[in-house]
């Protein structure tokens, strides 16, 4: 008997071998895309290095990489055309990663797994104190944005509009629309804390937050620091809406699939840590001379560090699901945080991405 249940197609094998026709003709044109860019799309990459393309080309690489005309000037031709490998490898990975998320999904089997991956439920007395310490602590932490942008009032010269700006040609707003947006930021987050319209409040916190960081990134710069919250704060009034829609109906639980969202975008920003890590400085990152750039000397350690932090960064989102793992690795995101404040002076004690722990505070139960 065991033998055959030991030959019996398993789930994933037997759910890949009935890949309909089409899923797997998309899968045959990313390969044939990707042999097209080794074949041609280098040579193509070369050409906008040297300059030889067109003005609307040239706009179009400025609107999809604003940095381009600076970062041109200063860095190798080797560079960019390892960045431009490491784009298609990425994308293809997603493709991929999508055509097996929707093939699993299409099985029976997997189908209900990922349902009950999503359909969680969460208190709504703790949700609501979730969301206002949420906002709370984002004001907190965005405390400085307003003399930041005020600031950059007399850098104007330099701006370049990123993102949506770009796109909507938006200029740099004048102090007094600084202050404008900043005083609704401010009411809205206090309306948010104190459960007063708290869906619309929420919304336009959320909303300035993004508008008022997208400026911030618009001098060539950009803050990693806000990574996970800017993912967080887009979420956040899903929360709030199913909270007001539970206490309607008098109800003591909610919806809570954002809050797996939320920890998922977490766990995500995490692996895209690690894996720039590994494909930018590649194997320089586990030698020790690359630790000797820092104030780093700890014996064994200066060996083994830099795969541990790699490690951590990349298995993060597998194993902060189900205790007691996820306490371990909350734990050791605390200490790794801190380490790069302590070693290399990098970050702040006071750090966002901890602050994003909370998500994981409050306990979620099946439907």
């Amino acid at each position: 008997m065991s033998y055959k249940k030991w030959i019996q197609p398993k789930p994933l094998l037997s759910t890949i071998s009935h890949f309909p026709k089409w899923l797997l003709l998309i899968a045959a044109l990313i390969m044939g895309i990707t042999i097209f860019y080794v074949w041609e799309g280098r040579d193509w990459v070369l050409q906008i290095l040297e300059g030889d393309i067109s003005s609307w080309q040239t706009e179009v690489i400025q609107f999809l990489y604003p940095r381009f005309s600076v970062e041109i000037q200063r860095l190798s031709k080797d560079f960019f055309l390892q960045k431009a490998d490491q784009l298609v490898l990425r994308i293809n990975a997603l493709s991929f990663l999508g055509l097996l998320f929707f093939a699993l999904y299409r099985s029976s089997i997997y189908k209900v797994k990922i349902s009950a991956f999503w359909d969680k439920q969460a208190s709504v007395s703790g949700t609501k104190y979730l969301v206002r310490l949420f906002y709370t602590g984002i004001f907190l932490f965005t405390k400085d944005w307003l003399s930041f942008l005020l600031d950059y009032n007399a850098l104007t010269p330099f701006y370049k509009p990123f993102s949506f700006n770009a796109l909507l040609q938006i200029p740099f707003p004048s102090a007094n629309i600084l202050y404008i947006l900043w005083s609704a930021y401010a009411v809205s987050i206090v309306c948010v804390a104190l459960w007063i319209k708290p869906l619309w409040f929420s919304i336009i916190a959320s909303s300035i937050f993004i508008f008022l960081q997208s400026f911030l990134y618009s001098f060539e710069k950009i803050n990693h620091a806000f990574a996970t919250t800017s993912y967080a704060i887009i979420i956040c009034p899903i929360l709030v809406y199913y909270s007001i829609k539970a206490e309607k109906h008098g109800k003591v639980f909610q919806e809570a699939w954002a809050i797996v969202l939320i920890k998922l975008a977490v766990g995500i920003a995490y692996f895209q840590s690690g894996l720039e890590k590994a494909m930018n400085s590649g194997f320089n990152w586990f030698q020790n001379d690359f630790l000797l750039q820092t104030n780093i000397s700890i014996g064994f350690f200066n060996n083994s560090l830099p795969l541990l932090v790699m490690g951590f960064q990349m298995s993060f989102i597998l194993f902060t699901w189900k205790t007691p793992w996820q306490w371990i690795f909350l734990i050791g995101g605390v200490v790794f945080h801190f380490s790069t404040v302590w070693f290399i002076n990098v970050g702040a004690f006071l750090n966002p991405w901890i602050f994003m722990y909370i998500f994981w505070i409050i306990k979620l139960k099946n439907h």
